[in-house]
């Protein structure tokens, strides 16, 4: 995942918002788009174009629609993602450019704090500065007077797959099947409820130092079993990222996150964390600062602490009976 460098709207917001992504060193897909309705509901589609948008804005022929229909039930401001059913594929060294495009005027939030270059970079791609577009297909781009030369800050994060070789899709792969078979297994751990899973003590010692220490000083002559004080479903997703690297399904975020830190597992805090931020809401506000709290100083937290201060002050606006409920249980 890549998150903007801006965090807070300004209150601009338009119909739709186009801007670009390139592919820096490896093929990426981008799987999920998430950013900042403008309005308290509404429908949005997205669309990809395998060129600059500044080229095509204007050629409906040119795009792609790559999700549909997704739905915003409110309240204003709170972050919406969209699950891309097509993936969006940008080859190494290319730039394709994105379109979310909502069914009223002010349908997404941008910035026009543009005090970068750039609206978001890593080591594997970069979210340029795009422009707001009141009509699909007709009219010009926005030109000013906001921002740099005319271009505004997406604000948001995409989700994205790195396409590797296949040298590298061997080796997932067989992790993989390693996950899914388990044959040969030389340890088992038992979940708070119960639950016993078979595991091979260097597949787990290899991720995790504190996992090395415990099987480094398990005593002689004992079969090699471990307690964890989590949920089955937890630790069988916590399991399944060891083996596979994957992190799609999180049952649980917020003891995932506590699992993850103990463990010393950074991109799986990084990902929790941000699922907690993503999905706060009135009904389970508490609970994700609760989980997310303890953990808000660590540097793999902090974008996450930030987006969730955000969220909550977008919920507080719609509804002040949220703070009552946080003031009371903190």
């Amino acid at each position: 995942m890549v998150s903007s460098r801006t965090e807070n709207v300004t209150g601009h917001s338009q119909s739709g918002f186009l801007f670009d992504v390139t592919a820096k060193q490896y093929d990426v897909a981008i799987t999920a788009v998430t950013f900042i309705p403008g309005t308290q509901d509404g429908e949005y589609d997205i669309w990809t174009a395998s060129d600059r948008h500044e080229q095509v804005h204007h050629n409906a022929q040119a795009w792609t629609l790559v999700a549909e229909n997704a739905s915003h039930a409110g309240p204003r401001g709170q972050t919406l993602r969209v699950s891309l059913p097509q993936r969006v594929q940008i080859p190494a060294g290319q730039t394709h450019s994105l379109y979310i495009s909502g069914n009223n005027v002010s349908a997404v939030c941008f910035s026009t704090e543009c005090n970068h270059s750039n609206s978001a970079e890593n080591a594997d791609l970069i979210i340029h500065l795009g422009h707001f577009k009141a009509i699909p297909w007709e009219g010009v781009l926005s030109t000013g007077p906001f921002g740099h030369n005319g271009r505004q800050e997406f604000v948001g994060s995409l989700e994205y797959q790195v396409l590797q070789s296949v040298a590298a899709d061997q080796v997932i792969s067989t992790t993989a099947r390693l996950w899914e078979k388990r044959l040969f297994a030389d340890a088992e751990l038992v979940a708070a409820t119960g639950e016993r899973f078979a595991v091979h003590r260097s597949v787990l010692a290899a991720n995790s130092s504190m996992f090395e220490d415990a099987w480094r000083n398990f005593p002689m002559g004992e079969d090699p079993v471990l307690q964890v004080d989590a949920s089955a479903s937890s630790l069988e997703a916590v399991l399944r990222f060891l083996y596979t690297g994957c992190d799609e399904t999180l049952p649980d975020p917020g003891e995932i996150l506590k699992l993850a830190h103990h463990y010393g597992l950074p991109s799986l805090v990084r990902t929790s964390a941000m699922r907690l931020a993503l999905v706060v809401n009135k009904a389970n506000a508490v609970d994700c600062v609760r989980a997310l709290r303890p953990y808000k100083e660590n540097e793999d937290c902090q974008a996450a602490w930030n987006l969730m201060l955000r969220n909550l002050r977008e919920l507080l606006i719609e509804d002040n009976d949220i703070l009552h409920d946080l003031c009371m249980s903190l």
